[in-house]
């Protein structure tokens, strides 16, 4: 029995290790960005103080960079960076295949899924003609409809005139009738990734001093990257100053 665990406690040490020379390998051959971090979460209470960072590259919609690819959870999934005059990096594209002469990093889709967006032409009883953001169902182009508009002038919800009988435009909503002209539709994935540079531990006591930092927008992250981008996140940059 005791033979077993020692091997088994062997096989993790052995597991652990080879871990720590892979990165320390990509460390000292990869090649070297920063990337400004944008959140914080507070401390894991049984692995000791540590910050856990998103990026740009965290979360990236498709329309923003004419990405036509489909992605699901689990995806692998490559964005290609670009150096800014700063020095840090930032998206310019990203997709399901790895690029080609280019800066990238690679991650897994955690999550995706797609928003709804347009505008909507109405041409009201009066004559005229409006525009309103959509982000529901196509209208039906035939008959007339109750628009219920805000004072902001937001189109907040719709119904057929026929309908009014029960229906109507409450909480001090503006009542315009009028017909659709014209529909257009859009839609556009959000896609949520990780890239295995997203915890980073600190010593007892620091954990406030970069969150105040990344509140301030004052912490850059300095990762590495492999041939085939995987990344490793080194250090932070705390207001120009590199954690030791």
């Amino acid at each position: 029995m005791r033979i077993r665990l020692s091997i088994a406690v062997l096989i993790q040490l052995l597991l652990l290790l080879s871990i720590i020379a892979y990165k320390q390998d990509i460390i000292a051959t990869g090649e070297r960005i920063l990337l400004v971090t944008r959140m914080f979460d507070p401390r894991d209470l049984l692995k000791g103080e540590y910050v856990r960072l998103s990026y740009d590259i965290s979360a990236l919609k498709t329309d923003k960079f004419g990405v036509k690819d489909t992605f699901k959870a689990r995806d692998t999934i490559y964005v290609t960076l670009s150096k800014n005059a700063d020095g840090t990096f930032s998206p310019t594209t990203f997709g399901k295949t790895e690029p080609k002469g280019a800066t990238f990093i690679r991650g897994t889709v955690i999550s995706a899924y797609t928003n709804y967006t347009g505008t909507t032409t109405v041409k009201e009883d009066s004559g005229l003609t409006r525009e309103f953001e959509y982000y529901w169902q196509p209208y039906q182009k035939e008959g007339r409809y109750v628009f219920c508009v805000n004072k902001e002038g937001r189109l907040m919800f719709h119904f057929p005139v026929s309908n009014e009988k029960w229906r109507t435009c409450e909480g001090g909503l503006d009542k315009v009738y009028g017909t659709v002209e014209k529909t257009i539709r859009h839609e556009d994935m959000q896609i949520n990734a990780e890239f295995g540079i997203e915890k980073f531990f600190v010593e007892e006591g620091k954990g406030r001093a970069i969150e105040h930092g990344i509140l301030g927008q004052g912490v850059v992250a300095v990762i590495y990257l492999s041939k085939d981008g995987r990344g490793v996140l080194k250090t932070l940059i705390i207001n120009g100053k590199e954690l030791g």
